[in-house]
């Protein structure tokens, strides 16, 4: 988020303008005026910035406490976890939200569209493990879907100016296409490396896929097409092995994978499209509705987090006792 410049630093740029522009004469009405939208537009970035930093302050907690006393939260279980245990659940999310917080100042178009991406898998990530395994850490779990939703929400369009573009695709890519295909390749990593650390590496396989999905978000953070190319070919991949069981995950994380590779199959084919025409991105007409779409989807990753949290379909403790 960048910082308001000293009136005195303000008045000097529309000065040099005037030098090299003869026929540039604002009046000091019209200066003033400028000088205020843009200390207000910051004052709103700042705000913003503090907001969002707050949110994901939350998640960070509550894993810290989680490790350091793991039965302060509760866990839904009757046996204790070690801190081994409940590190190997929520280093990597914990560790997502971190990078989260240190790419807000970036200015690169790559490291917003990275941040984005980040948040977007932490959020459907917490989702997942309180779906897929919820006497863990769901309090946890539900602090990263919250919050990472809220900054989401937040965010918005913010960082992701067409000028911040360098790269292969700066001329011809709709960033809304790029973006997403991130979101998805990052999810897709971070739920597979999730899933190995979480059983404590017994599995090797999937971690092993997520880690070399790495090298995809690269290229698409640099903007480059190797990097689209690269993304697509593990994320098919990726599908392929896991509805033919070769990597043993459960049903909900398959279908995922498949529809993630899916959908980047035809959003790949849509950039690949616009560098063969020469003609900039576009999403179908149908999309042209994304930006609602997004903050549709992102109320409802955050309503599938409160309501399996709320629903546990786990047994409860008084019945494992029996």
């Amino acid at each position: 988020m960048s910082e308001t410049p000293p009136r005195d630093a303000f008045e000097a740029l529309v000065e040099q303008a005037q030098r090299e522009h003869a026929d540039y004469r604002p009046a000091d009405v019209a200066v003033d005026r400028l000088w205020q939208v843009v200390a207000r537009d910051d004052a709103a970035s700042a705000r913003r910035a503090w907001t969002i930093r707050a949110l994901l302050g939350l998640p960070l907690a509550a894993a810290a406490i989680n490790v350091a006393e793991p039965q302060l939260l509760p866990t839904r279980t009757v046996a204790a976890l070690s801190h081994v245990d409940v590190l190997a659940v929520v280093a990597l999310p914990a560790t997502a939200v971190f990078v989260s917080l240190v790419l807000l100042g970036a200015r690169t178009a790559g490291a917003q569209m990275l941040l984005r991406a980040l948040l977007w898998s932490t959020a459907v990530l917490g989702a997942l493990v309180n779906i897929t395994d919820p006497h863990v850490v769901p309090i946890t779990a539900l602090a990263a879907n919250l919050a990472c939703c809220g900054a989401l929400l937040a965010l918005r369009d913010h960082g992701l100016e067409p000028e911040r573009y360098r790269g292969s695709f700066a001329p011809i890519a709709h960033h809304g296409v790029l973006t997403l295909m991130m979101i998805l390749a990052v999810a897709d990593a971070q739920t597979l490396v999730s899933w190995s650390s979480g059983m404590r590496w017994r599995d090797v396989a999937p971690g092993l896929c997520g880690l070399a999905m790495i090298a995809g978000i690269v290229g698409l953070y640099r903007l480059q097409l190797w990097g689209l190319l690269c993304n697509l070919v593990l994320s098919v991949a990726v599908a392929g092995l896991a509805l033919t069981r070769v990597l043993d995950l459960p049903p909900v994380v398959v279908a995922m994978l498949c529809t993630t590779a899916s959908l980047q199959v035809v959003l790949a084919a849509v950039v690949l499209r616009s560098i063969r025409r020469g003609a900039p991105a576009e999403l179908p007409h149908w999309a042209r509705w994304g930006r609602y779409l997004v903050w549709g989807a992102i109320v409802g990753v955050m309503l599938v987090g409160v309501v399996v949290f709320v629903v546990d379909p786990a047994p409860h403790c008084e019945q494992q006792l029996d």
